[in-house]
């Protein structure tokens, strides 16, 4: 039986997405069960949230970054081969991360890439809606919903992230026609057949947008979603045409 040491040790991996999909698997699993892993695993987030921050933007050759792709992926491999727990095998002292020359050198490779694409990372982090985004769809909680077009939008689709115990989720839409300047598509969270109002937003040029929908209670306690075209400032009970819908 895998150790609780060994979740501890593979956290600061995860938040940094060097694990390969067994072991993410593994460390979900772990985390919906044990609030000091979770609690860990937020720490580690924040602090690689900070990296960005850190390092000026450059552009270095396709040669560096071809390099910098196989040194990371030989040292992970390596790394993970040494880690395998083996049942047969005594319960070593745990080591930290920071420790291991791996995870320095997995630390000092992740700046690099961010300094690869230091303006786009800049711009995905620089306002708080678009930190929560980020938030949700990292969690190893979320729970994916799908949405779909109706007759008067057969293109539509949409798309919600949610994690149980917040009152507030992540719609992605896609396949949606823009608007006039005075017009919007407002989300709604449906409980008891009851719609409850949430954000209006609009699309970009290609129909698509992902964007951060508030509730009025915690999102699991709805059974239906959906969007119309509404007033620009939005409205208290749905009036215009239905464009998405899920759980109804």
């Amino acid at each position: 039986m895998v150790s609780h040491e060994y979740f501890q040790e593979l956290i600061s991996m995860y938040a940094l997405g060097a694990v390969g999909d067994a072991e993410r698997k593994q460390v979900q699993a772990h985390l919906s069960e044990c609030a000091a892993c979770r609690k860990s695993l937020r720490q580690e987030q924040a602090a690689v949230n900070t990296l960005p921050f850190s390092v000026a933007p450059v552009e270095p050759s396709q040669e560096t970054k071809l390099k910098l792709f196989a040194r990371v992926d030989a040292d992970l491999a390596q790394n993970h081969a040494a880690h395998v727990p083996q049942r047969a095998m005594k319960q070593t002292a745990r080591r930290a991360w920071f420790a291991q020359p791996v995870f320095a050198f997995a630390v000092l490779a992740l700046v690099a890439l961010l300094a690869i694409g230091g303006w786009m990372v800049l711009q995905n982090l620089e306002s708080p809606e678009q930190q929560a985004i980020a938030s949700i769809m990292n969690d190893p909680l979320v729970q994916k919903i799908s949405l779909a077009g109706t007759p008067d939008a057969p293109d539509a689709w949409g798309e919600m992230y949610m994690v149980p115990g917040q009152s507030r989720a992540v719609l992605k839409v896609g396949g949606l026609a823009s608007l006039p300047s005075d017009k919007g598509y407002e989300f709604w969270f449906f409980r008891g057949g009851e719609p409850q109002p949430s954000d209006v937003f609009t699309v970009n040029a290609d129909g698509t947008n992902t964007v951060l929908v508030n509730a009025r209670d915690k999102v699991e306690n709805f059974k239906g979603w959906g969007v119309t075209i509404e007033p620009r400032q939005g409205v208290e009970k749905p009036t215009g045409t239905i464009v998405i819908v899920g759980g109804l």
